[in-house]
């Protein structure tokens, strides 16, 4: 048995598609009380703070369209805790995080999208 390994993979033609249909194309995992700590992350640049539980996250690599695929989770000791994604563009998407039916800030949030990158 051949064991093919590499350190990247792109197309021919060069441009930004990673080379499997159906991964990821940017994900976060960062906290967002104080200043915001991006922990591990993939094709994003920066989150930037836009208010209480107020998270813009903002891509390296835009996507093809604004019919994409982003889902958010964070971590809030509460029953009632949720995370909303409100405003989804080809540079970045907005989150807000609440918990008891108010806003906050969370120190675990995670997003992941699905999508093309342009």
């Amino acid at each position: 048995m051949s064991t093919l390994a590499v350190d990247n993979l792109k197309p021919s033609a060069g441009g930004t598609e990673f080379g499997i249909g159906g991964v990821a194309k940017a994900w976060i995992n960062f906290n967002g009380t104080g200043v915001l700590d991006i922990k591990h992350s993939l094709n994003v640049t920066s989150v930037t703070d836009s208010g209480l539980g107020d998270y813009d996250t903002n891509y390296t690599n835009p996507l093809a369209s604004a019919d994409l695929a982003p889902s958010a989770s964070h971590y809030a000791a509460g029953a009632l805790s949720a995370v909303l994604v409100l405003e989804i563009n080809t540079s970045y998407h907005r989150t807000f995080t609440f918990n008891n039916g108010g806003a906050i800030d969370s120190a675990i949030v995670t997003n992941i999208v699905l999508g093309d990158l342009a």
